[in-house]
């Protein structure tokens, strides 16, 4: 089977960053020197499913939200073992809420506490998904000069996970991507494979169903290598939401349309995420310091930096203000950022602590688990997927202060 392993989503993010300049704070940002890092310690790494393959990269980019008394990891690139396998993403439900002695996630599915069976994917294909692949298995007999596309197949890959427990589930972004055919072809799989669009899988938290949600507003679906697709809510270059998203007062935040890893941010109603024609992108503060919402992305301006594989956005009760932790790229530096509102202005890049010493590139994927996190939001829970031993890595990190924002969007509660 034709597949990238996490060294490649690094050597990627090598690659295409080598010349990219540091974000530069928007004017009016904040300084942190009242905010700062107290301590970060390295704990355990999370207990995962036994056949979870952990000594041949294990599954990496791993996610959660906390959804009733329960914690929902949602996880990317999965090697199995006992039996062998590979799957594109995978997940797990814990009740284990404690990180203070470490995070047990054994299961094998995003519903039920079931630590004994194999994880499957999440994401379901379509009929028109499923079709293409057959199509053009390799099967068939086909070759790259009699079809392009052939061996070419999916993959998807999750972002972040929200909460939403109006509607009794718990959503998530993934990127839609293609890979396996021969170099040079429309699905060639490079390092990665070919992104296609970005859309949302709904967990139904009651029926304990999994769907790929429709885009409603678009005159037309978006197109796919296999045709339109109207599960696909953004083009690969939009992806408002497909590296980092946080949900405030009934509004949903999606950090997009990225340039040099600089990314723009769109809000919609949580209850309207995928109506394309409600989505507002942020586009400055006119002379009152009021921000400004236009229909058309292309309008937007970038106000905030993506980290390695994403980051973690989330409102922080002890800091009074949005916190960002992300890890820098190319680097093992995991760092974070402030701002008074979702939209800005992020203060400075701050370092937080340093991922373990690795010999295999970069480590990568570090979030911030706010489930777990206590005193108020001044404890943190982080994890970050270690290059050198293919696991999610958890660090207990302390802050002291606050950035003292004067006028803060404070979340309702």
């Amino acid at each position: 089977m034709a597949h990238r392993t996490a060294r490649h989503r690094v050597l990627v993010t090598a690659v295409a960053l080598v010349a990219v300049a540091a974000f530069t704070p928007a004017a009016g940002a904040a300084g942190q020197k009242s905010l700062t890092v107290t301590g970060a310690t390295e704990l355990a790494p999370l207990v995962q499913n036994s056949h979870v393959n952990i000594t041949n990269s294990a599954r990496d980019n791993g996610q959660s939200a906390g959804y009733g008394d329960s914690s929902v990891w949602i996880f990317d690139d999965t090697t199995l073992r006992d039996p062998d396998g590979f799957i594109s993403n995978s997940g797990a439900i814990t009740h284990d809420l404690n990180a203070a002695d470490g995070i047990t996630v054994t299961s094998d599915n995003p519903f039920t506490i079931h630590p004994d069976g194999i994880p499957q994917e999440i994401i379901p294909f379509t009929t028109a998904e499923k079709a293409f692949e057959a199509a053009h298995a390799r099967t068939t007999g086909c070759t790259s000069t009699s079809d392009p596309l052939c061996g070419s197949v999916f993959a998807d890959w999750p972002g972040p996970v929200i909460a939403d427990p109006a509607r009794h589930r718990v959503l998530f972004t993934y990127g839609k991507l293609c890979r396996g055919s021969d170099p040079g072809t429309p699905c060639a799989s490079d390092f990665v494979g070919q992104p296609l669009g970005m859309g949302i899988l709904a967990l139904d938290m009651r029926t304990h169903t999994e769907t790929r949600l429709t885009e409603t507003g678009l005159p037309q679906p978006i197109n796919s290598v296999e045709g339109p697709d109207p599960t696909l809510l953004f083009t690969p270059s939009q992806a408002f939401g497909g590296g980092s998203a946080v949900v405030v007062n009934g509004f949903f935040y999606g950090y997009g349309n990225c340039q040099d890893t600089i990314c723009a941010v769109g809000r919609v109603p949580l209850a309207d995420i995928m109506d394309r024609s409600l989505w507002r992108y942020y586009t400055g503060d006119d002379a009152n310091g009021n921000p400004q919402w236009s229909v058309d992305d292309s309008n937007a301006v970038r106000v905030m930096q993506q980290g390695a594989a994403g980051g973690s956005v989330a409102w922080n009760p002890g800091m009074n203000a949005y916190l960002d932790i992300y890890m820098d790229r190319i680097s093992s530096e995991a760092v974070y950022r402030t701002a008074p509102t979702p939209w800005g202005p992020w203060s400075a890049q701050q370092h937080m602590f340093t991922g373990a010493a690795t010999t295999t590139l970069w480590d990568y994927a570090c979030f911030a688990h706010s489930e777990y996190q206590q005193n108020n939001g001044l404890t943190q829970y982080v994890t970050y997927y270690h290059t050198g031993d293919g696991q999610q890595h958890l660090v207990r990190v302390t802050f002291a202060g606050s950035p003292h924002y004067r006028h803060v969007l404070v979340p309702r509660k």
